[in-house]
């Protein structure tokens, strides 16, 4: 009985790791060193991006941002100025289909060597 209880919690935990790795997600960090931030690309196959994250760790605003990857300009999805030590997520994004990536960028108040915040997506 042991020896069918290790195989079956053996495989429940494989589903659990191949299902998180079905997850995709880019993060897009600011500080005083990098003040115009871009993560890297993830897709988006069913019209709906799961998750933006922003979150400012610092006094210093900067915009939160998601573009959709296309050739030419980049449309933005998302953009919201995230003010002094403010957080928020939003969930279930409708977009198109395509490859989406964030982005953070310094609001042009002064004092940018502190700041300090990201943007972070997520698609399962």
């Amino acid at each position: 009985m042991n020896k069918f209880s290790l195989i079956v919690s053996s495989l429940g935990l494989s589903l659990l790791i191949g299902a998180s790795a079905l997850a995709a997600s880019s993060i897009a960090r600011i500080d005083s060193s990098h003040l115009d931030v871009s993560g890297s690309s993830i897709s988006v196959g069913d019209g709906v991006l799961n998750e933006v994250t922003y979150q400012n760790n610092s006094h210093i605003d900067f915009y939160a941002m998601v573009s959709r990857e296309v050739t030419g300009f980049d449309p933005e999805v998302f953009n919201r100025r995230v003010y002094d030590y403010e957080e928020g997520s939003v969930y279930n994004l409708k977009v198109t289909n395509g490859k989406y990536y964030p982005r953070s960028k310094w609001g042009g108040e002064s004092g940018a060597v502190y700041a300090n915040g990201l943007t972070y997506i997520e698609n399962q």
